[in-house]
C-alpha cells in the first residue's frame, strides 16, 4: 500500500489526510493535534487520566493478571472442537476479551451482557467514523455504559474495582472487549497467511513475545485515528489552522515502505521500532502495555494449545470483515485446528 505524497482535505469530510510514516509520527508528536472536541480542556485532566491508568496497570499488577490470562485461555480452547473447522473470533477472542474485561474492570458478571452489548455500540460507530465527530447513539450508549461502570465500582468499594485506580472505566471496558478481539482476529488473519512465520511460532509459540510488533504493525484494527488542530501548526510541509480536523491513517503508515522493507510481509525478525498500531508520544494508548501483554498471552496460548492450524479457505474474498474507514478487523476466522494438550515449555 503506498501512502499518499500530496495530502489533501477529503471532500467528503474535509479532514486532511495523511498516511505517511514520518507524517503521521510528527502528527502524533504534535501537541497542537489533539483529540476531537478538546481543543479547550485542561491538558492537566488528561495527564492525571494517564497516571491513574499508569499506576493502575504497573508492572507487579501486569505480571500478577499475566497467569490469569493464560489460565482463561486454556480453559476456553480446551473446551473447543478438536480437528474440526471453529471460528477463533466467536470460540475464544471474543468470549475470552469479554472475561478480560470484566475481571480488570471489576463489572459484575451479571452486567457484563450489558455492558458489552453498549460497548458493541461504541466500538462500531468508531469504527464508522471519517472525522472523529461523535453521533448521539454513540454519546447515549457511552453515558450508560459509564453508569454502569460507576455504579459496579461504587458497589465493589472493597473489591476489586476500587483497587485498580479508576480503571473501571468506558474506554477500558470497550478496548478489552472490542478492540482486544478485533487485534486478535487481525494478527491471527496475517499470521495464518504466513505459513512460514506460523510453522515457526507453532515451534516455538515463546517467541510471540519478540515478534508481538510485528504483529500490532500488520494485525492492528486501527486504520485512522482523529485529531482537531487546538493552535496553529505545520505537517509535512501543510499549515493547518484551529479547529481543522486531521486523519492520520495508521495502517497505512505502518506499511509505508520508506519505512518497512516489503511491508505487507509478516517478517518475525523484523525491527519494529516506532510502529505506530498504539500511538505514540503524548496521546500513546494508555494501556498499551495491557494490550500487548493480552496479544502475547492469548497467541501464545493459542500455538502451545496446537498441534497443526490452518484457515478453512485462505482466499482473502472469503474473509467477512468488521467495521470500516476508522477501524476493520475479521469479524469470523474459520480453521482446523488441531489441539495439542503439552505442557508449555520452558519460557527461552
Amino acid at each position: 500500500m503506498t501512502p499518499a505524497t500530496e495530502p489533501t482535505p477529503s471532500r467528503a469530510t474535509g479532514a486532511w489526510q495523511f498516511s505517511s510514516f514520518a507524517e503521521v509520527t510528527q502528527a502524533l508528536n504534535d501537541a497542537r493535534l489533539v483529540f476531537p472536541g478538546q481543543a479547550h480542556t485542561d491538558p492537566a485532566a488528561h495527564r492525571a487520566v494517564r497516571a491513574a491508568m499508569a499506576q493502575a496497570l504497573a508492572p507487579a499488577r501486569l505480571a500478577a493478571l499475566r497467569g490469569d490470562f493464560t489460565a482463561h485461555a486454556v480453559q476456553w480452547l480446551d473446551a473447543m472442537p478438536d480437528g474440526e473447522p471453529v471460528d477463533l473470533v466467536r470460540a475464544f477472542a471474543e468470549p475470552w476479551s469479554l472475561a478480560l474485561a470484566v475481571q480488570v474492570t471489576g463489572v459484575p458478571q451479571g452486567l457484563a451482557t450489558e455492558c458489552d452489548g453498549l460497548a458493541r455500540r461504541l466500538f462500531q460507530a468508531a469504527a464508522v467514523a471519517t472525522d472523529g465527530a461523535p453521533n448521539a447513539d454513540s454519546g447515549a450508549a457511552a453515558a450508560q455504559l459509564a453508569r454502569l461502570l460507576a455504579d459496579a465500582a461504587t458497589d465493589a468499594a472493597t473489591g476489586a474495582a476500587a483497587g485498580q485506580g479508576g480503571i473501571a472505566d468506558v474506554q477500558t471496558f470497550v478496548a478489552l472487549s472490542q478492540s482486544l478481539p478485533a487485534l486478535l482476529s487481525g494478527a491471527w488473519w496475517v499470521l495464518l497467511r504466513h505459513p512460514a512465520a506460523l510453522a515457526a511460532l507453532l515451534a516455538h509459540p515463546h517467541a510471540v513475545e519478540r515478534a508481538v510488533g510485528e504483529l500490532l504493525r500488520l494485525g492492528s484494527p486501527a486504520q485512522a485515528v482523529f485529531r482537531e488542530v487546538a493552535a496553529p501548526t505545520e505537517i509535512g510541509g501543510v499549515s493547518m489552522r484551529p479547529g481543522d480536523r486531521v486523519a492520520l491513517m495508521l495502517a497505512a503508515a505502518n506499511r509505508d515502505p520508506a519505512r518497512f522493507t516489503d511491508p505487507d510481509t509478516l517478517d518475525l525478525a523484523r525491527d519494529t521500532t516506532g510502529q505506530l498500531s498504539l500511538g505514540t508520544g503524548l496521546h500513546r494508548c494508555a494501556g498499551a502495555a495491557l494490550v500487548r501483554l493480552a496479544l502475547v498471552t492469548a497467541t501464545e496460548a493459542l500455538l502451545a494449545r496446537s498441534a497443526a492450524l490452518a484457515l478453512v479457505d485462505q482466499a482473502e474474498s472469503a474473509l467477512v470483515w468488521r467495521g470500516g474507514f476508522a477501524l476493520r478487523a475479521p469479524a469470523s476466522l474459520p480453521v482446523q485446528r488441531v489441539s495439542s494438550h503439552r505442557p508449555d515449555p520452558a519460557r527461552a
